[in-house]
């Protein structure tokens, strides 16, 4: 198993990804990533490639290529001091790079979380699970359903994908790597920004990380203005499942 209805198929020369759905929900969002997954196929990024979408009466199942590699909700959790250093010098630099990729074709991935960061042997990161993607200034709503994961929702509604959506996301899955006890302290958009801030030196992020990060915060700023020091709430020692709401 490789996750929630997701199995692992292998013979001696190759593996393969299955997953399955058995509701209209689940049908809608096979569909996508199959949609998406082909969409973005001519990006230099490691990602699956969809080989086949079926479905048998309410039943859906998708089989794409597989990616040797493990989600960050796992991987991180066996790494100390200098191994969390180690991949915040190697893997997130490349990560990175990738969604810069995704952001400079106008997509919004949508649905940043560990679960859905992919760390692979190469010491390199990728995302996977592009069903919630939208090209920039598309409607998150689409055929009445909304998908998302409350705790790495951005702070204010707003009903199209934008980049910093993206932004926020990352930046808490960041901090729940380097830092997870101090996400329960900042009471506001802004308090998580400013540790991101203060901190990204001492968790020993390169320059060049520290660069797209702090762009990355001005953006959230400038967007949210005076909401950045709303309250919120983070769910950080687990993550929500993606919600669906009619």
């Amino acid at each position: 198993m490789l996750g929630r209805r997701c199995l692992l198929v292998r013979d001696d020369q190759q593996a393969w990804r299955v997953k399955f759905g058995e509701t209209v929900e689940d049908a809608y969002v096979l569909q996508r990533e199959a949609l998406w997954l082909m969409r973005l196929r001519h990006l230099d990024i490691p990602i699956h490639e969809t080989l086949s979408l079926n479905k048998y009466a309410v039943n859906t199942v998708l089989i794409t290529s597989y990616l040797e590699g493990q989600p960050a909700a796992l991987f991180w959790k066996t790494l100390d001091t200098t191994q969390r250093r180690q991949w915040l010098s190697q893997s997130l630099p490349t990560l990175l790079e990738d969604i810069g990729q995704l952001h400079a074709a106008h997509v919004v991935h949508g649905d940043i979380k560990p679960s859905n960061i992919l760390c692979l042997p190469s010491l390199h990161a990728c995302l996977v699970d592009f069903a919630n993607a939208r090209r920039v200034g598309e409607p998150w709503k689409e055929r009445g359903m909304l998908q998302f994961t409350p705790s790495f929702h951005y702070p204010t509604p707003s009903p199209l994908a934008r980049l910093e959506h993206d932004y926020y996301a990352m930046l808490i899955c960041i901090t729940l790597l380097c830092e997870p006890d101090s996400l329960d302290e900042c009471l506001t958009v802004n308090s998580l920004l400013k540790l991101v801030e203060l901190k990204s030196t001492d968790w020993g992020m390169p320059d060049d990380v520290k660069t797209i990060l702090a762009k990355w915060i001005s953006a959230i700023r400038l967007d949210l203005g005076a909401e950045s020091d709303a309250l919120t709430e983070w769910s950080s020692a687990s993550e929500t499942v993606s919600a669906t709401e009619k």
